[in-house]
C-alpha cells in the first residue's frame, strides 16, 4: 500500500517557518523543503488500483480541508505582515474558497518588491487581490459588499478589479445595478456609480 505524503504535512513542512512562531520550531536547522516531491506522490496514487486510489484520495480532500482550516486560523493569528502575506499567497494558489470573506476583508495589505522577485514574483502589490481572482465565483459577495460600503477608495477600486476579472464587464454591471436598486442608501449608490465607472474604463 502506497505512503501517501499527505498535504497537510506537506504544507507544514514546506512552509512551517511561515505558520509557527520561532520558539516553537526545532532548534535544529530546517532543512529546505523539496516542494518538487508533491508531484511524484500524486502521480502515484494515480497509478493505483481504482479501490486503493480512491481510498488516497479522500484522504487527500480531508487534508487539503484541514490545511485550509489551519492557513485560516494562522492568517488570524498572523502578527507579522511578511507571513500574513504568505499566507494569502497559500490560500490563492490552493483556491480555498472558504477563506474569501477573510482575504476580502484586507484585499488592500500591501507587499514590499523584493529583489529576487524581480523577474518572477510569487505576487503583486496586493497579493489578497490575485488569491481573490484565483478562489473565483466564492469571492463574489465579499467584494461586492467592499463596493458598496467600505470607506477607503483603494478597497472600493481594488475589489471592483477582482469583481471584473471574474466576472468580467457585462456580469459584473448587471450585479453592481441589481446592488444599487436594492438600496436607498445614496452613500452606497454613489460608490457603485463609481464602481460602475471604472469597470467601463476597464473594459476599454
Amino acid at each position: 500500500m502506497l505512503k501517501t505524503t499527505s498535504l497537510v504535512l506537506f504544507g507544514l513542512c514546506c512552509f512551517s517557518p511561515l505558520l509557527f512562531p520561532k520558539e516553537t520550531m526545532s532548534k535544529e536547522k530546517v532543512k529546505t523543503p523539496e516542494v518538487e516531491k508533491m508531484v511524484p506522490t500524486i502521480l502515484a496514487i494515480l497509478g493505483l488500483k481504482e479501490k486503493d486510489r480512491y481510498k488516497q484520495l479522500i484522504q487527500l480532500s480531508n487534508e487539503r480541508s484541514e490545511l485550509e482550516l489551519r492557513l485560516n486560523h494562522e492568517l488570524g493569528n498572523a502578527k507579522e505582515k511578511s507571513k500574513k502575506i504568505a499566507i494569502v499567497y497559500l490560500l490563492g494558489l490552493y483556491r480555498f474558497g472558504n477563506t474569501a470573506r477573510d482575504l476580502s476583508e484586507i484585499i488592500d495589505i500591501e507587499s514590499v518588491p523584493r529583489d529576487e522577485d524581480r523577474k518572477a514574483p510569487l505576487w503583486l502589490q496586493y497579493p489578497a487581490v490575485r488569491s481573490l481572482e484565483l478562489i473565483g465565483k466564492p469571492a463574489v459577495p465579499f467584494v461586492i459588499k467592499n463596493i458598496t460600503n467600505a470607506p477607503k477608495p483603494l478597497v472600493r477600486s481594488l475589489s471592483t478589479e477582482v469583481l471584473y476579472i471574474i466576472e468580467g464587464p457585462a456580469v459584473s454591471k448587471f450585479l453592481l445595478e441589481n446592488e444599487m436598486n436594492k438600496t436607498s442608501d445614496e452613500k452606497s449608490r454613489k460608490k457603485i456609480r463609481e464602481a460602475l465607472q471604472q469597470i467601463d474604463k476597464m473594459a476599454k
